[in-house]
């Protein structure tokens, strides 16, 4: 934490310090600025988005530019966490890191299956999940990625009035509140 030293007034009228002093501080507060954001940057759930620039740089990852920090934040972690030992334990862990909640996985070995079902509001994280799955589970199992939309269950409480206003798309795509 950068300390801004108070000095006694007559010493601050003198011209040349006050200069002296007003650029410290301004250097003292860059600083302070840049070691903040570095040690925001030490992991890739808390990165800002100078820290997932720089890891999609070191991992060659392009995203979209539709793609918001949380999207690239995933991304990074399913590329950055690439492992050749494939079981479902660290499958779990995989998912676990990149989504937290809101999964199911599924490990059939009688019928060489691989099924991640994901709740409605990890819908944008898909892609990057079955590429993440493409890179671990092996050539002869099924990989199948299966998205949880809205039913009509949940829209019995609206009235028809309230859902008029939204296209079909967007009452089965959007997360209801």
């Amino acid at each position: 934490m950068h300390v801004k030293v108070n000095y006694p007034d007559a010493v601050m009228q003198i011209r040349e310090i006050k200069c002296s002093v007003k650029a410290g501080d301004i250097i003292g507060e860059k600083l302070e600025n840049h070691i903040q954001e570095l040690d925001d940057n030490i992991t890739v759930k808390e990165s800002r988005k100078s820290g997932i620039e720089r890891r999609e740089r070191i991992l060659n990852i392009q995203p979209s530019s539709s793609s918001d920090l949380e999207t690239r934040k995933i991304a990074v972690i399913a590329r950055w966490c690439i492992s050749t030992m494939y079981t479902e334990r660290i499958l779990q862990k995989r998912l676990q890191s990149m989504l937290g909640d809101g999964y199911n996985l599924e490990v059939n070995i009688q019928q060489k299956t691989v099924s991640v079902t994901l709740q409605l509001k990890h819908y944008k994280n898909r892609k990057v999940i079955w590429e993440m799955l493409e890179g671990i589970v092996p050539l002869d199992q099924i990989i199948d990625v299966i998205i949880i939309y809205n039913t009509y269950r949940a829209y019995k409480p609206f009235t028809y009035k309230e859902l008029k206003v939204k296209t079909y798309d967007q009452l089965r795509t959007e997360v209801i509140q």
